[in-house]
């Protein structure tokens, strides 16, 4: 992991390997090491680590934030003399994992800036971390922001009454606001709630229900227009062509029923450039779910998937207007009021079709695998290329 703002720092983490320990009993751990010369001179910090960040971002050094550039966030063991545990995977997180804080790599000792902080997604405005809860089966989520220089961690806040979700992905941060999923309507449902924050990061308002999820979520911003994002939700109320969102009355968000593992980052090629997913989604999973609802039927979800787009940053969302004619010039008679709009591929079906795309040097130029009609379908066959020079109006 290279330094924000110094080219030839870095950190890197390794594992152990029995062969080291010779005649004592093998312990199997990760290490973490810093280097200021790319690599030539690699010096030990600590081990027992599972996330660590540097302190500095591009964002930091803008605003002139004043703190050390050799400052590292780490969470960790302390006590651990055995194996490491990949945190969640097991499906538990564990309360001995605490996040610290360095200034000088470990050479004197660090600051604990979160009990049982036991994973953290660190972008270049944002920080949350995951910390677990006594049952070592749900966790509570933190966050801060580059203003304090990612010090001041406190609880998010949430809508009342969420239910408790197996999972939560960090969507996107390019706005100085946040876009977060939660898989929060049970261990086997394909879909969850989108979120957005304010610009601390630290209160959240629904932005709509039942989007869907597959290896990843179905959801891509158009990057050459600012608050312009699309979406494939689960709809559930047939007769509703648009949604409108409210905020809702908040509470502490105390028991959310996530855990973490290490932050994923899956990259996918297209058209030479990267997608959202390595750079965007950011995720903690979930193994032990706490509040599973009544499963909805696989095959009602995917006869009603519907792609939703929003211009103002998740404020309302609506379906996509079909085009008046095809390319050969013949008139298409699908219109929004009769329930008939454009439906588009994003990731749900795992790299088999193309998800939409869009480059911030063309504006509003959007392109998209997809179909015409009530949903989107599942036959190949009836689907087409779709371009729109408007950013989907």
């Amino acid at each position: 992991m290279f330094h924000p703002t110094h080219r030839d720092w870095a950190l890197a983490a390794s594992w152990t390997s029995c062969e080291e320990f010779g005649d004592e009993p093998c312990r199997i751990f990760k290490e973490l090491y810093w280097t200021k010369n790319l690599g030539l001179d690699m010096s030990y910090i600590t081990n027992y680590v599972f996330d660590f960040e540097w302190g500095v971002s591009k964002k930091t050094a803008e605003a002139k934030i004043d703190m050390p550039a050799e400052r590292i966030f780490v969470t960790r063991d302390p006590d651990n003399q055995g194996h490491q545990q990949m945190g969640g995977f097991n499906g538990h997180w564990d309360t001995q994992i605490n996040l610290f804080m360095s200034d000088d790599f470990y050479a004197t000792d660090p600051v604990m800036l979160l009990e049982s902080g036991n994973t953290l997604v660190k972008t270049n405005e944002y920080m949350f971390v995951a910390a677990s809860h006594s049952d070592e089966t749900r966790v509570t989520v933190h966050s801060s922001n580059y203003k304090s220089g990612f010090q001041n961690i406190k609880k998010v806040k949430m809508p009342d009454g969420l239910p408790l979700s197996r999972s939560f992905t960090l969507m996107d941060t390019s706005e100085q606001q946040v876009f977060l999923f939660l898989q929060n309507h049970g261990h086997n449902t394909v879909f969850g709630n989108l979120y957005i924050s304010d610009s601390d990061g630290r209160y959240f308002a629904l932005s709509m229900d039942n989007v869907i999820k597959g290896e990843a979520v179905d959801f891509e911003k158009v990057n050459s227009l600012d608050g312009t994002f699309i979406i494939n939700r689960y709809d559930s109320n047939h007769h509703k062509h648009g949604v409108r969102q409210k905020t809702k009355q908040v509470h502490e968000f105390n028991e959310a029923d996530m855990i973490a593992e290490e932050e994923k980052k899956a990259s996918r090629s297209r058209m030479g450039l990267q997608s959202n997913i390595g750079d965007k989604q950011k995720i903690t999973e979930q193994q032990v779910n706490h509040n599973i609802e009544k499963k909805i039927d696989e095959g009602i979800v995917e006869q009603n998937v519907k792609t939703y787009i929003t211009h103002n940053k998740g404020a309302s969302w609506e379906l996509i207007k079909a085009p008046t004619q095809s390319p050969s010039g013949k008139a298409i008679n699908c219109y929004i009021e009769d329930g008939c709009s454009i439906h588009l591929e994003i990731y749900s079906h795992l790299g088999e079709l193309s998800p939409v795309y869009s480059a911030q040097s063309a504006v509003g130029i959007v392109l998209g695998t997809g179909n015409m009609g009530t949903h989107l379908t599942e036959n190949n066959e009836q689907k087409a290329l779709f371009l729109s020079r408007d950013g989907g109006l």
